[in-house]
């Protein structure tokens, strides 16, 4: 009954919030993924199968959708002495990272989940001077394509693997690992997931796979859009059923767009 009533929660505090610059349409008239819109506030905000646009001028993007992710990446990349080179994007671009990378120590393992062709895990590689292991973790094959080519041959110390981070247990090279993870960095997986149908379930069953690869006193650390007082309760709810302790609004109050939180790994 307390879920329920916390998802109905979220649902109600954003009715009416969309920006007059946004609408909205059911994800049946989703006619094409020509373009990632620059920005989609609204996208976190729905427990219906909506999909965002920019204007009433632009095409659908369907945020949480595998296939529509893949062209995205496959469009952006360009062909450079037969290989594919990227080009980066970063979602949260207001975000600064050093504000991240503060919460991480050097030396061990730090996951990237739904990492996106985002600079952010190359940055830390390199802040870390090689020392930290980073695995990059997409379930977008062409993205971790081009990741693995632009970086894997001068980083030795990254691992570029295609897979699901709300089921981590299946991806071999994340579950068969010797130990587990000591921080997991999702910048704007949980938004994505949350422009889905049933994207409760599917942010649940990533909190509950996330838990299970921390250490205990592990992080999981998130960036997203500013999170409503409802959307924080779901993520307690759901983080006392698996062991995760959230502290919110960690960024700089001058922040008006990002939000930026951790969960501590109590136990395993």
């Amino acid at each position: 009954m307390k879920r329920a009533l916390l998802l109905m929660a979220i649902s109600l505090s954003h009715k009416g919030e969309l920006s007059d610059s946004f609408v909205i349409v059911p994800r049946s008239i989703h006619v094409g993924i020509l373009g990632l819109p620059t920005e989609c506030e609204a996208r976190r905000r729905r427990t219906t199968p909506f999909v965002c646009l920019q204007s009433t001028n632009a095409d659908a993007f369907d945020f949480s959708s595998k296939t529509g992710w893949n062209q995205f990446y496959e469009k952006r990349a360009r062909p450079s002495d037969d290989q594919l080179v990227f080009e980066p994007y970063e979602w949260h671009s207001s975000l600064d990272h050093d504000v991240v990378f503060q919460l991480v120590e050097r030396g061990g393992s730090i996951l990237f989940v739904g990492c996106g062709s985002s600079a952010m895990p190359l940055e830390l590689h390199d802040r870390h001077q090689g020392e930290t292991h980073i695995t990059c973790l997409d379930y977008s094959p062409s993205c971790i394509e081009q990741l693995a080519q632009s970086w894997g041959s001068t980083r030795s110390n990254m691992s570029f693997v295609c897979g699901d981070a709300t089921r981590l247990e299946t991806v071999p090279a994340i579950a068969n690992g010797d130990e587990r993870t000591d921080a997991i960095i999702d910048k704007g997986l949980i938004d994505a997931l949350m422009c889905g149908e049933g994207w409760n379930g599917d942010v649940e069953r990533l909190l509950t796979s996330a838990a299970k690869q921390l250490k205990t006193n592990g992080l999981y650390i998130l960036a997203s859009y500013k999170l409503s007082s409802a959307t924080k309760d779901f993520l307690l709810d759901v983080g006392k059923e698996v062991g995760l302790e959230w502290t919110f609004d960690l960024e700089d109050e001058d922040n008006t767009r990002v939000s930026l939180s951790k969960a501590v790994m109590m136990h395993n």
